[in-house]
């Protein structure tokens, strides 16, 4: 990140970072701290955003304090709403300011995506037409009203022939469960991989009644090519507790038919 001063003589100035090959994800002070590739800068109220590409952040520089620190993204690539640390980005670019909120373009997402300053939450914009009927701002599909009940509630997910695929090494894969239990459900790739193809995941401390919100992203490939894929879904499963046991709930996806 560099300034230009205006005055009648301009000077040039290196606020962060050091070089062409001197690059990395490091907060702290401005002389120790690096970047990767770094992309859109915007100063909005005495700070200085940056859009961190190539380590999937958003970045705070204290101008004053001469510090930068991470304000949203883990560092691995993904498409995730919700809490600053937890938001997950995919080499963001631009950035833009505007009451308080800060609007990203989550370049490989192909998203715009807004963080909430003041309550440091991550979403997702939405963008409605003149004339066009409000909806609700889940995009997935969305299943009938399901019955749960018994102490061993489960959420199984099924994936057709996935014997024939295997989950890319080393990728952001990731499956979120929301709305079972006091905290969110997050299995990574490690998790994943030691119960592919075929998962089950426990619902517990549920309420009364409410909705499960499931959230995929799956890198996976062939076993017998280099062929690769993305499996990205996001599924809202509306329920009622009862007092008896019920079957599992199933979710199926088919891994041949989903978009390169």
């Amino acid at each position: 990140v560099r300034r230009i001063s205006s005055d009648d003589f301009p000077i040039v100035e290196t606020v962060i970072g050091a070089g062409l090959f001197d690059f990395g994800d490091r907060d702290g002070k401005l002389e120790d701290a690096r970047l990767q590739h770094a992309l859109g800068v915007h100063l909005y109220k005495g700070k200085l955003y940056v859009a961190d590409s190539y380590n999937h952040k958003i970045k705070l520089i204290d101008l004053d304090q001469r510090t930068v620190r991470t304000l949203a993204g883990t560092g691995t690539a993904g498409i995730m709403d919700g809490p600053v640390k937890s938001a997950q980005f995919n080499e963001p670019a631009g950035l833009a300011a505007h009451r308080d909120i800060l609007y990203v373009a989550d370049t490989n997402n192909h998203e715009i995506r807004r963080i909430h300053l003041k309550t440091g939450v991550v979403d997702t914009l939405t963008i409605r037409f003149p004339g066009e009927k409000e909806q609700s701002e889940f995009r997935g599909e969305r299943l009938p009203i399901q019955r749960i009940g018994g102490e061993n509630a489960m959420l199984n997910l099924a994936f057709t022939d996935g014997t024939r695929y295997h989950l890319a090494a080393g990728s952001p894969s990731e499956i979120r469960v929301t709305g079972a239990g006091k905290k969110p459900i997050v299995l990574g790739l490690k998790a994943l991989q030691a119960g592919w193809p075929s998962i089950s995941i426990p619902l517990n401390g549920l309420h009364s009644k409410g909705a499960i919100t499931v959230e995929l992203v799956l890198y996976y490939c062939r076993n017998d090519s280099t062929a690769c894929q993305l499996l990205r879904k996001s599924v809202r499963i509306p329920y009622q507790r009862m007092e008896t046991t019920t079957a599992p709930i199933t979710l199926s996806f088919d891994l041949a038919g989903s978009e390169i």
